[in-house]
């Protein structure tokens, strides 16, 4: 019959005790035995184990594997391993399997107990043995025999010394009296049950060892009554089939990921063997609860061979879950589960500031500030998996960060810019807690010691100015750099506009106005450029002027309609007109708005502005006025 052999959680678990390796020692390393997990609880550090040649028996899978423990005959230090599972209940049966050589030179040894398992108070405490068992040397010959108490029963084969058999002890636990112990040692093969095995080499059920096993030991006696050994490949397990299996070491019997922060994940494997000596289909892998996942679901098993099972925990919730990953199979003892569990927390993330200015920095110079991320919740860790910048003028340190529970951390921000003007970034926190990712916002400006030229009003516009007349406006030029600022000669590319004065220096930030007139000799849009000449990197710098040399346009004229659309046509020109003529009307507008009747000998018109006029009028004063024509609700204004 098919049966699942053994469900082992590599840093985790194992949920079939029937099936449990409790113990694997090949002392794969050199040196002392108590350098590598085992503890001395007598003579410690007198004599120590220590390791030698590793043993070899066919087919056994502790064979010629690592080394070997010498058990020497001059006494000192013992050595103990713990169980990775206690064996307690009435009933229980544990099997000791291992490979020995009795090597010493003497023909005769009284005899002494060298291996035995038991219940230690502590790795450094061990008084209460079980099933010790015994080696004596009679003519050159070995014995061997066990016993619960330091009286042994021995066999009657006649055993060679230098060399390797394998030894199995059965231990039967009967709590309320004596305990049942076997012991069967083979010089070739390996039994593939206990039946085939035959009758043991010794049972004693009359005497009680212990009801609570948890551990292994080593001893070394005296070298008047202890041979001495080497012992190689024990395992202790729960039955005899799993002497000779590839088990895992077990470790105990449910996965308990902790707090895991949502958004993360947390995995841990389970390792499923298959030690019978046929195929095992598993069908299925399952989850009770969608926030643990088993992945492969399925798998099929040859006799020996094993599979990782990878069980992650994703909570969605800041509560505690648990379930049972379900492996279903064909073999007898389908289904077997794995008890999992973990709670959700949550991290928090905040930052001060959430913006950050550097202000103005010299190009090629280094400014650094900080930013503190504060974790304020008192359950979860924060973890910050990566930050980006979106400009690598700017930069932070450290780039990941695990905060813990109700604390904060200084990042530090550098602004580094290699080219001039202003900089702007995104930096981008991206982490465990609910928003997932947080942005702090920085920028700068870039500088260099050299000086700045900027002119307001640029372009300079001064619309309508009539044939022969000037108008005079301003130009301010302001040094924005930080060296002093020489002109050396201002021009003018257009005749109808002139500029001064022709020269100036500006120290850092200073300004200055020039002056500039238009000129217009005739009629027309006219247009230039002023070109300053000075020490900045472009040597020159333009600025566009405009303006509309214009003559007296009769107010008839203003209004003509030559489609009769109701919509003049210089308004649809937009041009900029001069008429003259005489106010026929008061301000029939209601400040501060004005608007008054003009009018000339070859029409009338209303003229309109939203502020009050630029100077007093009464009716019958003789007025010049600038501007454009309109159409308003089907009339005409100016």
């Amino acid at each position: 019959m098919k049966y699942l052999a053994t469900l082992l959680l590599l840093m985790g678990i194992s949920t079939m005790a029937s099936a449990q390796l409790l113990v694997r020692e090949d002392f794969n390393f050199t040196g002392n035995l108590t350098s590598n997990n085992w503890s001395a609880h007598s003579g410690s550090g007198t004599n120590p184990i220590s390791t030698t040649t590793g043993l070899t028996y066919s087919g056994y899978m502790g064979s010629n594997v690592g080394n070997a423990a010498l058990l020497k005959n001059l006494g000192g230090e013992d050595d103990n391993l713990a169980l990775s599972d206690s064996v307690y209940n009435d009933g229980d049966v544990l099997y000791l399997s291992y490979l020995v050589d009795v090597t010493d030179t003497s023909s005769n040894k009284t005899g002494d107990y060298f291996i035995h398992i038991g219940n230690r108070a502590s790795a450094i405490s061990f008084s209460s043995f079980a099933a010790r068992f015994f080696a004596k040397i009679t003519a050159g010959t070995v014995n061997f025999g066990l016993s619960n108490t330091s009286t042994p029963t021995y066999g009657s084969t006649a055993f060679a010394k230098n060399t390797t058999y394998l030894v199995v002890i059965k231990y039967k636990i009967n709590v309320a009296g004596n305990d049942t112990t076997s012991f069967w040692v083979f010089s070739s093969g390996i039994p593939a049950t206990e039946a085939a095995a035959g009758t043991p080499e010794v049972t004693n059920s009359t005497t009680a060892g212990q009801n609570i096993i948890d551990a292994i030991a080593l001893r070394q006696g005296s070298g008047t009554s202890s041979p001495q050994v080497v012992v190689d490949g024990i395992r202790v397990t729960r039955t005899w089939q799993n002497i000779n299996a590839n088990l895992a070491v077990v470790t105990p019997r449910t996965i308990d990921f902790g707090k895991v922060a949502l958004g993360s994940s947390a995995t841990d494997t389970v390792l499923v063997m298959n030690s019978d000596a046929t195929t095992i289909n598993i069908t299925s892998a399952s989850s009770g609860d969608a926030v643990f996942t088993v992945a492969p679901s399925t798998a099929t098993l040859l006799t020996g061979e094993s599979q990782k099972f990878v069980v992650t925990y994703t909570p969605t919730a800041t509560v505690s879950s648990s379930s049972a990953i379900v492996f279903t199979s064909d073999a007898a003892s389908s289904p077997d589960s794995v008890m999992v569990s973990g709670k959700g927390i949550q991290a928090g993330f905040s930052m001060s500031p959430t913006s950050l200015n550097f202000g103005k920095v010299w190009k090629d110079s280094t400014v650094i500030d900080s930013v503190e991320v504060i974790n304020a919740s008192t359950t979860a860790h924060l973890v910050v998996d990566s930050i980006t910048s979106s400009n690598p003028f700017f930069s932070i340190t450290p780039l990941t960060a695990d905060l813990d529970t109700s604390s904060s951390l200084k990042f530090a921000v550098t602004f580094n810019p290699t080219a001039k003007g202003a900089a702007t970034a995104d930096i981008v926190f991206y982490h465990n807690a609910a928003s997932k990712k947080d942005t702090l916002k920085t920028s700068g400006i870039a500088i260099t010691k050299e000086p700045g030229f900027l002119a307001t009003p640029s372009p300079l516009d001064f619309h309508g100015v009539l044939v022969g007349k000037s108008k005079v406006d301003t130009i301010t030029v302001k040094n924005d750099g930080y060296d002093s600022l020489f002109i050396s000669n201002v021009t003018s590319t257009s005749g109808s506009f002139t500029v001064t004065p022709t020269t100036a220096r500006l120290d850092s930030m200073a300004s200055t106005k020039f002056v500039v007139t238009f000129s217009p000799a005739t009629a027309g849009l006219k247009s230039g450029s002023l070109v300053f000449e000075s020490n900045v990197a472009e040597t020159k710098d333009t600025v566009l002027v405009s303006g509309n040399g214009s003559t007296v346009t009769t107010i008839a004229e203003a209004r003509i309609d030559a489609n009769s659309d109701l919509i003049p046509d210089h308004s649809i020109t937009k041009d900029t007109l001069f008429v003259t003529g005489v106010i026929t009307s008061p301000n029939v507008q209601t400040a501060p708005q004005s608007g008054y009747f003009v009018q000339d000998s070859s029409a009338g018109v209303i003229i309109f502005s939203y502020d009050a006029a630029p100077v007093e009028v009464a009716v019958g004063d003789s007025v010049f006025l600038i501007g454009k024509v309109a159409q308003y609700r089907g009339l005409t204004e100016f």
